[in-house]
């Protein structure tokens, strides 16, 4: 697995459309979620809000009850706006590695937090307060993706 490190020097705004799930329910709830997103004008109402309609982010982190997560679809913004749920992607050293088109989501994560991380010698910090990890989609939502976890140096 190919991981790199990438420093995020000031902390990013991301506004968008949030479900609450289980792991037992996550991919019909993130399918919900795309669905809803693409198909019932979602994504055309955040796009005229960000003047952006090429990259995205999925942001996920725990619930405070810690029986689930929460998981927000959205994009980066300039300004607050109570239109649309927000969470602060923190500033910090990320591992980020690449995946193609459709790759199976789960096992990219299960493999960047088991294998990917730890052999480049840092560990995942997952703060309750501070978010889990992301996804970035650079190209729109049908194409490559990267995963970035909140690390540091062992």
């Amino acid at each position: 697995m190919d991981v790199k490190i990438t420093r995020i020097e000031e902390d990013i705004t991301i506004a968008g459309y949030c479900i609450e799930s289980t792991a037992e329910n996550f991919n019909k709830d993130i399918g919900i979620l795309h669905d809803d997103f693409i198909h019932n004008g979602k994504m055309s109402l955040l796009n005229k809000i960000t003047k952006n309609s090429l990259e995205y982010y999925e942001v996920s982190w725990y619930r405070s009850d810690k029986d689930g997560f929460k998981w927000l679809l959205g994009q980066k913004i300039e300004n607050q706006t109570d239109d649309l749920e927000t969470k602060t992607i923190k500033k910090g050293d990320y591992a980020v590695s690449i995946f193609p088109p459709k790759h199976d989501t789960v096992k990219a994560w299960v493999d960047l937090y088991s294998e990917g991380i730890s052999e480049i010698s840092y560990r995942a910090i997952e703060d309750d307060d501070i978010n889990l990890g992301f996804m970035y989609y650079p190209n729109g939502l049908d194409g490559e993706y990267e995963l970035w976890a909140l690390v540091e140096k062992e």
